[in-house]
């Protein structure tokens, strides 16, 4: 193992002062036993020395001193190449931080978009005025309708059908299931039986009270004379229909024990219109009063499921409805305008802040320009601390190989001449101050966007103006 030279370890270590060339390395430390390692440098310098290479004549050098100082060169070669591409890396980015190009769009940005606000809520403004005239049909269609009823409060609100549609299958269900459970001893076939067959009971009566009512016996309260004498006829048929349904049915109960064979059924019809209230069994009593019961519920659920007046409730329906249509429509375009003016500001945000960014970015870049140029002049004090130890190891063992001792041109140590590249710093850009910029755009796009909503007309302006 040849033995290694003392040496100051100091002016070997290189730290760079930033990465250059993100992922690359371009001022590499040079690892001294490695190179000497691949170089051979102590072997040769045996061999030399046993030759008596080089000669000491003040002057020559040896093939191993001329190769290790082609080989720090090229080291210093690819090291300035790297330095120059790192250079160029930062020029780009210097370039590419277009301060003034962003400070212009800040300053510009707002009138464009004031003028397309502007544009877009003229172009809606006759779209939504147009539109409301659906509104005013439907207003004017109401109104014409109270005034010829002579209708002066307003239409009742709608009903949420639910609890309507709950009242009524609580009651469908109660009779269903007494007249189930009384006319399942009469049936062959037992509940099922009786069950099939007794359905249509509530159906009738509930459904048939209730759709009654809704369609004719609401015709009372309209003023045409034709169409009271509808209600009247309506109010006969819906009390007929009550009256004489649950009747027979609870007669059908006192027939033949609530059988359900056609000959029940024609002797419940006839003991419902030769005697009616005369019924044999308490439970027919029972059966009777649930039947009337539910039927009146259900009369009580026709007269209210909308408003009573018939059509009242269908036309302010209609109004409500052309009314939502209408709201929505302007809601959509007073959001697009919104939509457009936040976008707007927050691109200016986006633009704000690359702005802000570049001019605090550039002095940075600068200033890595000139933290390259340190380095390049401490890489090649670095190098030439490198060339000093592989020649002293290379002399050291020359010289114990030879039989003189003293060569006089080893008296002096090898000079890197190497010439240090001068980058230039980047041309500083003028800049112009950002701070309040945002700011004041903001305000203008926000001045911008209050108009063009003010442009768009509101219900109640249409209503008293008509369509401007």
């Amino acid at each position: 193992m040849p033995r290694r030279v003392k040496r100051n370890a100091l002016l070997t270590i290189f730290q760079p002062k930033h990465v250059y060339l993100p992922g690359t390395q371009i001022l590499r430390q040079v690892d001294v036993d490695e190179l000497a390692d691949r170089l051979q440098i102590e072997e040769r310098g045996k061999q030399d020395g046993a030759q008596g290479i080089p000669a000491a004549d003040g002057k020559s050098l040896s093939v191993t001193e001329r190769e290790i100082v082609v080989e720090i060169r090229g080291i210093w070669d690819e090291t300035v190449q790297g330095a120059k591409r790192a250079y160029d890396g930062i020029r780009g980015r210097y370039a590419s931080y277009t301060a003034e190009t962003d400070i212009d769009s800040v300053l510009a940005e707002p009138a464009n978009i004031a003028v397309k606000l502007a544009d877009i809520a003229r172009d809606d403004r006759d779209r939504v005025s147009d539109a409301y005239e659906n509104v005013k049909d439907a207003r004017r269609e109401l109104e014409r309708f109270k005034t010829r009823e002579n209708i002066e409060r307003p239409p009742r609100p709608p009903r949420n059908h639910t609890v309507d549609f709950a009242i009524l299958a609580v009651f469908a269900l109660i009779e269903l299931g007494v007249n189930t459970s009384m006319f399942a001893g009469g049936e062959a076939q037992g509940v099922a039986g009786a069950l099939t067959k007794v359905l249509a009971i509530p159906v009738l009566n509930i459904g048939g009270c209730a759709a009654l009512t809704f369609l004719l016996v609401r015709q009372l309260l309209l003023r045409s004379t034709a169409r009271k004498l509808l209600g009247v006829l309506g109010v006969l048929t819906t009390i007929t229909w009550l009256i004489g349904l649950n009747l027979f049915v609870a007669h059908w109960r006192d027939s033949s024990e609530a059988a359900m064979a056609p000959d029940a059924v024609q002797s419940a019809l006839q003991g419902a219109l030769q005697h009616p209230l005369v019924l044999k069994s308490f439970m027919s009593w029972v059966l009777l009063f649930l039947g009337l019961l539910a039927g009146a519920a259900a009369i009580v659920e026709g007269w209210q499921w909308t408003d009573p007046i018939p059509g009242y409730g269908q036309k302010a329906q209609h109004l409500r409805e052309a009314d939502d249509a209408w709201s929505n429509l302007r809601d959509a375009v007073v959001g697009r305008l919104h939509e457009l003016a936040d976008a707007s500001i927050e691109e200016l945000k986006q633009v704000h802040r690359r702005a802000d960014i570049a001019i605090r970015e550039r002095p940075a870049l600068n200033g890595e320009v000139s933290s390259l140029n340190e380095d390049l002049r401490l890489y090649a004090d670095h190098l030439q601390a490198v060339l000093d130890i592989l020649t002293a190891r290379y002399r050291e063992e020359n010289l114990r190989a030879r039989t003189e001792r003293s060569v006089p041109q080893w008296e002096t140590s090898l000079r890197l001449e190497v010439v240090v590249p001068k980058l230039p710093p980047l041309a500083p850009a003028p800049s112009r101050a950002v701070a309040g910029k945002l700011a004041k755009a903001i305000d203008t796009i926000t001045v911008a966007l209050k108009a063009a909503v003010a442009e768009i007309p509101t219900a109640n302006e249409l209503a008293k103006a008509g369509k401007p």
